[in-house]
């Protein structure tokens, strides 16, 4: 492979992947949601905001990196062997992840609300008990396991594996009488939800792994509740 494209590969790796995926991370999005197609559109967002601030910042006559990478872009871009302005790069770079960082906190502060004083702890609005239930299983690293009664009577179990809040909420269930089948529920047609799978421990090889989920899980929910449901944490 050229020198000229490898360094370009590597550009496009460090610019625009990597912070797309730091985003995503700092975000708390899933690992099923971190994906390459994914992670390419935030870290094109957070390129264009990183060049545009750089910009900004070099109009006011602070400093001048927008105009030293595009200078060192040409640079690889040409054929001719020209010294490359390394610290213009790595000077984007470190702004990137900076904004890359900043866009995580940002997206995830307006998933779980704003940290407020009591017990220094980060809460969403008691107004919607449900999402800050889902947003606990999610911090937690665990899914729920549903069984959900719908207006027409018709029952459906199985494990949650998204639910969107963004317009109409709903959840996607993985259904536990055909598990090749994935069933989206607009929560609007759903009477009662139960949560199936944070009293009972089912993986006994992980079992102390599972109580400690399900106890952060708990203790999130309502202060203390997963203390008292598994005893506190040694």
């Amino acid at each position: 492979m050229d020198k000229g494209l490898t360094l370009a590969v590597m550009l496009f790796l460090l610019l625009v992947y990597l912070p797309g995926y730091t985003a995503l991370s700092v975000a708390g999005r899933k690992r099923e949601e971190r994906t390459i197609p994914f992670s390419l559109q935030y870290g094109v967002l957070m390129l264009a905001l990183t060049l545009s601030i750089s910009f900004l910042l070099e109009l006011t006559g602070r400093i001048n990196i927008f105009s030293r990478f595009i200078s060192a872009l040409r640079e690889i871009s040409s054929l001719e062997k020209k010294p490359i302005d390394i610290i213009a790069l790595a000077d984007v770079f470190a702004l990137s992840y900076f904004v890359a960082i900043a866009g995580g906190v940002i997206e995830l502060l307006g998933v779980i609300g704003f940290p407020c004083k009591r017990k220094e702890r980060l809460r969403i609005k008691p107004v919607d008990p449900l999402r800050e239930t889902f947003i606990r299983y999610r911090k937690a690293g665990k899914r729920p396991y549903l069984r959900v009664t719908l207006s027409s009577g018709e029952i459906i179990t199985g494990e949650c594996l998204k639910y969107g809040w963004n317009g109409e909420e709903s959840i996607l269930i993985r259904d536990a009488a055909n598990i090749s089948s994935l069933v989206w529920v607009p929560l609007k047609d759903a009477t009662k939800i139960e949560f199936r799978n944070l009293l009972a421990v089912r993986e006994k090889a992980n079992e102390w792994i599972e109580i400690e989920k399900n106890r952060k899980i708990l203790n999130g929910i309502a202060d203390g509740y997963g203390d008292e449901v598994y005893g506190k944490a040694r």
